[in-house]
């Protein structure tokens, strides 16, 4: 109510609008709308529920897949925008070679901590897995599950944090002096360019009810690239930005970061390399970040190129729980007609679908046992990308 006293004044949406334009003001609202509508969505049964689900999907899909974390490094040439290439490149090196200092002074920063990021109990967590410690820190409730089901999205997530904002931190240091300075534009750069849960960078659809937040799952990533992109032509239009400050930016955000993002998802770092996919991450480039629209858009790509569209890209924790009910239904099927092997295996595939809504990384579990069999096959490389948690769209571009 106070924000709105403050945000609904005339006087106030008349100094907003001179100063921001016209469309600010609608915006201003929606936001204040869905602070609103979230609290009392959230207390509804159904919300409860799919918000459940949408957890769980989300952890199920991202947990045990080493390939998420290599795509999430990407996001580290974003830090490119505010200062020069070279100051860029000049940090990154002095990451590399004092990265423990780099990581210890960031971590001091308000926006690390409330990101929750520890990365040496994040790293020690991995050791555990291998002797087994993570389970008593389970069993004891010490550590939680997800906490290592997604080790590597999150790791993936603090390692283009620490590196590129050790290089804004480093040139603002070097060119102002101040400390106090160089922190701000740490936080002020790695809160405008990463993705993240804080309120102000969520899209009104991820603030929305739970069922549009479904939709909008795995979003923030892109989200923030397009608003990036966006950011750079409000800005030049506004003449706070040169011609070629907004060149860059966009090459950053619609080329570089899109394209990287697609070749590390298809297996570049094993050689292979698709121009059709290529070739539509450079027509999206950031605009897959629209809400909704973005996937839309992207399936339609996908269809024209004569690649499969991905129904969980619009239908997320949809899909899994209607293939569930198809696998239960071709089971009972075999068990009327006598049919135990195949009722078996239908059985068995309900299970896995089942172990994705609940949070289980099922498709990590199902790329091992299918790199085990290409092992024995003698396919190497197809096992290694499947360990990592590539698709099998992805394989049968090799095989």
């Amino acid at each position: 109510q106070i924000m709105a006293g403050v945000f609904r004044d005339a006087d106030m949406k008349q100094r907003l609008a001179i100063k921001y334009g016209k469309s600010f003001n609608i915006e201003v609202n929606e936001h204040l709308e869905s602070f609103v509508n979230g609290a009392n969505h959230a207390n509804t049964a159904l919300a409860k529920t799919t918000n459940f689900f949408n957890r769980s999907f989300g952890a199920a899909v991202l947990g045990l897949k080493a390939k998420i974390g290599f795509t999430q490094l990407v996001s580290y040439f974003a830090y490119a925008e505010t200062i020069p290439v070279t100051a860029f490149i000049s940090g990154t090196k002095d990451f590399v070679f004092n990265f423990r200092k780099a990581i210890k002074i960031l971590s001091q920063s308000e926006f690390i901590k409330n990101r929750g990021a520890n990365v040496d109990q994040d790293i020690a967590r991995i050791g555990k897995v291998f002797n087994n410690a993570f389970l008593r820190k389970v069993q004891f409730a010490q550590d939680k599950m997800v906490d290592y089901i997604l080790i590597f999205t999150k790791i993936g997530d603090r390692i283009p944090i620490f590196m590129g904002g050790w290089a804004v931190y480093k040139h603002v240091l070097k060119t102002t002096g101040s400390k106090v300075k160089a922190m701000d534009a740490f936080e002020k750069t790695s809160s405008g360019t990463q993705q993240s849960p804080d309120i102000d960078k969520l899209s009104l659809q991820q603030k929305g009810n739970p069922l549009m937040r479904g939709l909008t799952m795995f979003m923030s990533a892109p989200i923030a690239q397009y608003r990036g992109e966006t950011r750079a032509i409000r800005r030049w239009s506004q003449g706070e930005l040169s011609n070629r400050q907004t060149v860059k930016r966009l090459m950053i955000y619609h080329f570089i970061i899109p394209q990287l993002y697609q070749a590390v998802a298809n297996g570049i770092l094993f050689g292979e390399w698709d121009k059709r996919d290529q070739l539509r991450a450079a027509i999206l480039g950031s605009f897959n970040g629209i809400p909704i629209f973005g996937d839309v858009i992207n399936s339609t790509l996908r269809k024209i190129q004569g690649k499969e569209s991905r129904g969980k890209d619009l239908f997320k924790w949809a899909a899994p729980m209607s293939q569930m009910g198809g696998d239960l239904w071709d089971a009972m099927e075999a068990g009327t007609e006598g049919d135990w092997e195949e009722m078996q295996l239908q059985l068995i595939e309900a299970s896995l679908n089942l172990a994705t809504l609940v949070g289980l990384p099922s498709d990590a579990i199902k790329n091992v046992m299918k790199g085990l069999q290409d092992l024995e096959d003698g396919e190497p490389k197809a096992a290694t990308l499947r360990f990592l948690g590539h698709p099998s769209g992805v394989i049968e571009n090799i095989e």
